[in-house]
């Protein structure tokens, strides 16, 4: 589930990801043929491609499937992660992320999700998980979901932001300094530490 973006500028960090999530979709069409397909926009060309996919039934495909590759990413800041990742974790499907700094802060690599590195990590993840479902990991993804919908959903982000939009006007009108405290992480991260990272630049 990855679009191939067009990128004119040779020299931008987006080029290098471009090249790096064509090679990774190479690597997959070569060691899985037809049980791959590639979903996104700008692949012609590719026999694995099945097209764009609307936004509104990427859940459905994700629970039609036994394992969710996502995309080599399109950066590699700190906490990294577009919304498909909780979407497919709320699905309930095995899902593998490439690992960006800090991202295991807020799913646990293992339990919510799969993290690789490079494209053969990728390769033995995928095989490992296709290699048989068992009813202990069909009881971690129900506890996943449960996770998601308890924490992770639309109505979390937007309360926060709500909170967050009122904590700042309330300190600007006492003229207080405000830095937030945000919800998203997994509850043994601490946030004394964390913040160094989660608030770099906070004016």
């Amino acid at each position: 589930m990855a679009s191939n973006y067009r990128v004119r500028n040779p020299f931008s960090y987006l080029y290098a990801h471009k090249k790096l999530r064509i090679q990774q979709i190479r690597e997959l069409n070569r060691r899985y043929g037809k049980r791959f397909a590639l979903f996104g926009k700008g692949w012609e060309g590719f026999p694995c491609w099945k097209g764009p996919l609307p936004y509104a039934e990427q859940a459905s495909l994700f629970r039609q499937s036994r394992v969710v590759v996502g995309g080599h990413p399109g950066g590699s800041m700190d906490y990294y992660l577009s919304d498909r990742e909780f979407i497919a974790l709320a699905a309930g499907c095995e899902f593998l992320e490439f690992w960006t700094p800090r991202i295991e802060r807020i799913f646990r690599p293992g339990e919510h999700w799969h993290l690789y590195r490079n494209n053969q990590e990728m390769i033995d993840l995928i095989d490992k998980l296709l290699d048989g479902s068992t009813r202990e990991n069909q009881e971690r993804l129900q506890a996943t979901v449960k996770y998601m919908m308890e924490k992770h959903s639309n109505y979390h982000r937007l309360k926060e932001m709500l909170c967050l939009a009122e904590e700042y006007r309330e300190a600007r009108g006492l003229k207080m300094h405000y830095r937030p405290e945000l919800k998203l992480f997994l509850p043994e991260v601490p946030w004394a530490e964390e913040k160094q990272h989660a608030l770099k630049g906070w004016v």
